[in-house]
Order: C-alpha cells, then sequence, then structure tokens
C-alpha cells in the first residue's frame, strides 16, 4: 500500500490501487475510457481528511474504498459522470458532490450515451451494496440519482429511499426536495434513489423535516 500525506495530488492513469493519502489535495481528471464500459479504475484505496480541488472523474468504476471526509479546495465541486460503486463507505464531513448519471463530454451523441447508461445497469446487477453513507454527513446534499438507490446503505434519519412508483402522477415540484425528485425522475436510469440532507446549521433541520414530511405522505421509506 502506497502512502502519501500533505502532498497535491494530480494522477493522469487509468488504474489507481492500494493507496493511501493523509491531508492531501485532489486535482485533475482521469483520462476518458476509450469504450463504452470499460471502466477506469479506483479500488481499495484510502482517503483521509483531503480535500479537491476542481477536480473530476468520468467513467471510473470505484470499489473497496474508505473516504474519510472531502472539502472543496477550489470553486467547482466533484464532478462524477457515468462513475459506479461497489463497497465504497463514506465517513466525515463532505462538501461539493455532484454525481451525474450522464458520461460527460459527449456532445448531442445520445446512442453513445444510451450504451453508458446500459453499462451502469450491468455493471450493478452483480453489487451487493454500492455506497455506504451512515456516517457521513453533507454540507451541500448530494444528488445521489447516478446509483440505484436500493444498493446504498444510509441512515433513515437522515439519508431517505425514494422508489419512482411511489411519483407517478406527482407534480414533483409541489413536493419537498423537489430538486432531488425532479433530477431523479427527468435524468435517473435507476428505480430508486436515496435524498439526503444537508449537515450545514442554517439547513439541518429544515432538511431533516422535508425528508420526514416525504416519509409521511407515503413518498419515501425511512
Amino acid at each position: 500500500m502506497r502512502r502519501f500525506a500533505n502532498q497535491t495530488l494530480g494522477g493522469r492513469a487509468r488504474r489507481i490501487e492500494r493507496v493511501t493519502v493523509v491531508r492531501c489535495t485532489i486535482s485533475g481528471v482521469m483520462p476518458l475510457s476509450e469504450k463504452v464500459g470499460e471502466w477506469n479504475r479506483l479500488q481499495y484505496c484510502h482517503a483521509t481528511g483531503c480535500g479537491h480541488e476542481n477536480a473530476s472523474l468520468t467513467g471510473v468504476a470505484i470499489g473497496n474504498c474508505e473516504i474519510n471526509g472531502l472539502s472543496r479546495a477550489g470553486p467547482n465541486p466533484l464532478f462524477l459522470w457515468a462513475c459506479v460503486f461497489n463497497q465504497v463507505r463514506l465517513g466525515g464531513r463532505f462538501t461539493g458532490i455532484k454525481l451525474n448519471p450522464e458520461y460527460s463530454l459527449l456532445g448531442d451523441d445520445l446512442s453513445v450515451q444510451a450504451q453508458w447508461v446500459e453499462a451502469m445497469r450491468s455493471y450493478y446487477q452483480s453489487v451487493e451494496w454500492a455506497l455506504d453513507i451512515r456516517e457521513a454527513e453533507f454540507t451541500s446534499a448530494p444528488t445521489l440519482e447516478a446509483i440505484p438507490g436500493h444498493l446504498i446503505c444510509r441512515d433513515p434519519e437522515r439519508q431517505v429511499l425514494v422508489r419512482r412508483e411511489a411519483l407517478v402522477g406527482r407534480n414533483v415540484r409541489d413536493l419537498p426536495c423537489w430538486p432531488a425528485l425532479e433530477w431523479f425522475v427527468e435524468r435517473s436510469p435507476f428505480d430508486s434513489v436515496v435524498v439526503v440532507g444537508s449537515c450545514a446549521k442554517a439547513r439541518r433541520q429544515r432538511d431533516l423535516h422535508a425528508l420526514r414530511e416525504l416519509c409521511e405522505l407515503g413518498i419515501a421509506d425511512p
């Protein structure tokens, strides 16, 4: 296991394995995959107390990793495009993360995007659980429509499960947490999503109330 501490790291490798990073800043991007479904790999890695600076990942399979806290060092969130997860644990406080089901930089080539969607669906067929966020807190609530909700291990008080069938016939803009629900309905290739509240002091109680209301309406599972 290679170990890095108190450094700025920016890799161009397609495969990163068995690396531990402590109090490092991650920047840059991995090279784009050359073929649909040929995932770049980030596996068996641990990160503690790190930050990201205008970083993004596209078409990366992230597996058997543990991330303890992640801050935003630059102006942009950490963008993840068409990435897939397998047994990834998050703990501590996170800022600025945006997960997208689309594969970036595709322009108007919808046929290629459709192929990546099928690759994501196929990948998750053999995944027991994708992401564990029970010990994580998010200063700005992440959007998780790019991961099947039923494969996320969650804290039912702060992170609720919404199934697509519960939203049929409803105007999501009339509901609590409607931006996350609208992104799910319009963009997600999956049938369920986890909706998460913010841990920021100004929003924590309001978001917890909104999540409880979704459960009381029968839209979310606690």
